[in-house]
């Protein structure tokens, strides 16, 4: 989706808006408006999003994200760093395998 966002200008600028005031209730409306002349000039890709939330309801598959910078995921995650803020820098240690 976020192809066809950015081939129209005024959905780019409205994703942009809220992404830079997520609690601007004009900024929200603006961008729901924009995708909705989205998906409806596209029934294919309306079709595509409404097949894929409907699996994931049906497969009982809810996300409730809270706050700024908050993180979700799914399925089995091991090994991983989950990093959110601004200007951080991550330094990493590979740890080496040997077989003995």
């Amino acid at each position: 989706m976020r192809g066809k966002v950015e081939t129209k200008p005024a959905a780019s600028e409205a994703v942009s808006d809220v992404a830079a005031n997520p609690n601007n209730d004009d900024a929200k409306a603006a961008m729901q408006l924009q995708l909705k002349k989205l998906l409806s000039e596209d029934p294919a890709l309306a079709a595509s999003i409404s097949t894929f939330w409907l699996k994931a309801r049906d497969a009982g598959i809810t996300t409730t994200v809270v706050g700024d910078r908050a993180v979700v995921a799914g399925g089995n995650i091991t090994s991983s760093t989950i990093i959110t803020g601004d200007q951080n820098t991550v330094e990493s240690q590979a740890k080496s395998q040997t077989d003995d």
